[in-house]
């Protein structure tokens, strides 16, 4: 079985209007991906997972709306248990990472680069998969996604190349499980697991066309939404003393489309990872990510650039 991913309907458009209610225009996103798999006769159940799925995230985000957070993370949960991500779950084997931070110095330290201190907590602004006040190390694939998200390729942007200490050890909820796929080639195995876990990968990925004067950003919900789950879910681990514990999220830029001509859009990596602090600590920095993560060097882009 094929699945045509050139299809308008993995081409997830940014929004234009922002006085549209959220909720309304996910779930006319989701109905549409729901008519798009009934056409091309994909299995019943699925189908049928992905509704309850669909209905759950509706009920999710009218209630966070209505300033029912606990009730937004009860249907939350009921929605992705429809769609059952746990074989996505993967142990973190990428080496190498990039950060960028704009400045007015001439080049960051190297403490600077890595998450916001703990005692600064006051500066963590809402972000795609982080709300206020939590500090998360945020880490891109290559340099060039690390510029596209902040839209700076001021030569004087700090690039900070990070490595991971221990490959294998950390686990992740890999969003960009296709990534490798041959949708040309693709087992009926790997079909229906792609289009039972899109609908949550999409949830994740709406943009705003415009957000400059934006205060709240109802595309958030939903991926901090997912940070939360795998909080709450670490938790449960550490009570459990099962050992078994989701640290950050990989996922891909919003910025850049998933797929062109049936293929990867770009050789360049647009790929981003998000790790949640993981310690009580009151200042300084998560001594688990300090552990698991270095910097190694710190360069202005100008300067990366000549090197490579």
């Amino acid at each position: 079985m094929k699945i045509n991913i050139n299809s308008e309907i993995f081409n997830i458009e940014k929004i234009k209007n922002i006085e549209e209610y959220f909720p309304d225009y996910v779930d006319t996103y989701l109905k549409s991906y729901i008519h798009f798999l009934e056409k091309n006769k994909i299995e019943t159940d699925t189908i049928r997972l992905i509704k309850e799925f669909s209905r759950n995230i509706y009920i999710c985000l009218v209630e966070y709306y209505c300033g029912q957070h606990d009730s937004a993370k009860y249907y939350f949960d009921q929605a992705i248990s429809c769609v059952n991500f746990k074989d996505v779950y993967k142990p973190l084997n990428e080496n190498v990472f990039y950060r960028a931070r704009k400045s007015d110095k001439s080049c960051r330290t190297k403490d600077e680069m890595f998450h916001i201190p703990l005692e600064k907590r006051y500066l963590v602004s809402t972000q795609r998969y982080s709300y206020p006040g939590l500090p998360c190390l945020y880490l891109g694939s290559s340099y060039e996604v690390c510029c596209e998200e902040l839209n700076d390729w001021n030569e004087n942007l700090s690039i900070a190349h990070i490595e991971q200490n221990s490959p294998n050890k950390m686990m992740i909820l890999d969003l960009h499980f296709f990534e490798e796929y041959n949708f040309e080639n693709i087992s009926d195995m790997d079909v229906e697991k792609f289009v039972r876990l899109w609908p949550l990968v999409a949830c994740c990925s709406f943009v705003y066309q415009n957000s400059k004067d934006m205060k709240f950003r109802p595309d958030y919900i939903i991926p901090q939404l997912l940070l939360e789950y795998i909080i709450d879910k670490n938790a449960d681990a550490d009570l459990k003393n099962t050992g078994q514990k989701v640290c950050g999220i990989k996922y891909h830029s919003v910025k850049k489309a998933f797929f062109k001509n049936n293929k990867k859009a770009s050789k360049v990596t647009y790929n981003n990872y998000v790790f949640p602090i993981i310690s009580n600590q009151s200042k300084g920095y998560c001594n688990v990510l300090k552990e698991q993560f270095s910097v190694k060097w710190v360069r202005l882009l100008g300067e990366l650039k000549n090197e490579l």
